[in-house]
């Protein structure tokens, strides 16, 4: 199984692939932990990815290693080793990956494709704003400019 996605819409920038060589490259060595600090949960497509990587920094900010085995026993307590894909899944994003990758790239990937994500749903908000005809055109770009401040390159 190659994870879950949020939500099945056509053309949503995102690079999975990305999403999994980083997630592969803090099992291999926790230390590349250190490059994807600044990613959230949010900078993931696929919600299997999230919580992965959402577990594995809890698990590093407690001082706990993470490799393929004390992931899975995490998240098997937690009820979620199925709900990412299993074992074989978190198997996998280790596989074609040297033993220690640069990961800065990959990470500067899935903060853009986040960053366009956000966009996309503040216009969305905005379309929808617009054809309710809730507001007046003044207060719609009034809240899109709110709403795009939170989003700029980290």
């Amino acid at each position: 199984m190659a994870g879950r996605v949020k939500e099945a819409l056509p053309n949503v920038p995102a690079d999975t692939r990305a999403e999994g060589v980083i997630l592969g490259a803090i099992m291999l060595d926790n230390e590349a932990f250190e490059d994807a600090k600044g990613l959230s949960e949010a900078d993931f497509w696929l919600s299997s990815n999230a919580t992965i990587f959402r577990c594995m920094a809890e698990m590093l900010v407690s001082g706990d290693p993470v490799d393929i085995v004390t992931l899975s026993h995490r998240l098997r307590c937690r009820q979620e080793i199925e709900l990412v894909g299993g074992v074989a899944y978190l198997a996998s994003l280790t596989e074609g990956l040297p033993m220690k990758p640069a990961i800065g790239s990959y990470v500067a990937i899935l903060q853009e494709k986040a960053r366009l994500r956000r966009i996309m749903q503040v216009c969305d908000i905005a379309i929808s704003q617009c054809e309710s005809e809730s507001l007046t055109a003044a207060e719609i770009v009034k809240v899109m400019g709110e709403g795009l401040k939170g989003i700029r390159k980290r």
